[in-house]
């Protein structure tokens, strides 16, 4: 079937609802420049695409649908882009192509079950939380995701697999984190790697 390229430009707000009524091909939004996107997206299926056309920019798409989801679209093509998406948006997604150089940080990562393991480990950036206190579902998958920690974050961590050989930093100058680690999983004694926990975390709890 057909696909039709609609192009998007960085700083606009659109509103998009996808018809399968009017076309019998794939749709795909083609974000053609770094920047920051705005847009109320609907009606998109698993058939239909976010390309990011240009070759080692940097895009945010947080704003697309305030964040939630992305107007039913399953499918991003990175390439050597780098993109900043929420979780939740992440999570709604079953396919993220990437070369290498492709980088995805991840934002907004909150307490409900969210699945980030189709971004692959070459492609897996950062992560930082929505708000200041945060314990993660013990259904998340966070893949090979980095955390980060800003001013004031406190971030619970709630399963060995969250928590074990995790890169758990702390952003430039930030002060009052703090990281509890839990095991809800474990059903013995666990030993968990911490090597990569930076000793700039405020406050590490250990939880029953």
């Amino acid at each position: 079937s057909d696909t039709y390229s609609v192009d998007l430009g960085e700083g606009g707000t659109y509103d998009l609802t996808a018809s399968s009524t009017e076309t019998s091909g794939n749709y795909s939004l083609d974000l053609t420049e770094g920047g920051t996107y705005s847009a109320t997206l609907a009606g998109f299926d698993a058939n239909d695409s976010l390309t990011i056309t240009g070759d080692s920019t940097t895009v945010d798409v947080t704003n697309l649908n305030s964040g939630n989801d992305l107007g039913g679209l399953k499918t991003i093509e990175l390439g050597t882009n780098n993109l900043s998406a929420t979780a939740a948006q992440i999570d709604a997604l079953t396919t993220l192509n990437a070369e290498t150089a492709g980088n995805v940080d991840v934002a907004a990562l909150g307490s409900s079950a969210v699945d980030l393991i189709v971004v692959s480990t070459d492609n897996a950036g950062t992560a930082t939380i929505d708000g200041n206190d945060v314990t993660l579902n013990s259904s998340t998958q966070l893949g090979d995701f980095k955390l980060e920690l800003n001013e004031g974050d406190r971030l619970e961590l709630s399963t060995v697999d969250q928590a074990e050989a995790r890169n758990v930093d702390v952003a430039t100058g930030a002060t009052g984190t703090a990281l509890g680690i839990g095991a809800t999983d474990a059903s013995a004694a666990t030993t968990i790697d911490t090597s990569d926990y930076s000793t700039g975390i405020g406050t590490i709890e250990l939880l029953d």
